[in-house]
């Protein structure tokens, strides 16, 4: 995965764990643990959080490119760090750790 267009088609491959957001000294435990993708559109998607012993969708909107910076950590994992502009403050910073759901990555077998 090198690229927006790369991650809108493989989003629903992997669990993603939020690690850092700028607007919280420490990240809610329900956005923390490792999350399932939803649905996804062509704008955003939705990461199924786990609420009252539910599945909630929780919508994440698409950064642009220019708002997205992707790094490998081997192993088909992924950290994701989006930066959105905020008027007249520190950018909004959010990161995310992507790891593989098995299921989607092994070879089907005959």
């Amino acid at each position: 995965m090198k690229t927006l267009k790369d991650l809108k088609q493989t989003a629903h491959k992997y669990e993603w764990s939020l690690i850092s957001n700028s607007w919280y000294q420490n990240v809610p435990s329900q956005q923390a643990e490792p999350r399932r993708v939803g649905r996804v559109a062509t704008q955003r998607m939705t990461l199924l959080t786990v609420k009252n012993g539910e599945n909630k969708e929780s919508w994440l909107d698409f950064p642009k490119a220019s708002e997205l910076s992707i790094s490998h950590y081997g192993l088909s994992t992924y950290k994701l760090t989006i930066t959105k502009p905020n008027d007249n403050r520190e950018p909004h910073v959010m990161v995310y750790m992507l790891k593989p759901i098995i299921d989607f990555f092994q070879k089907k077998q005959a």
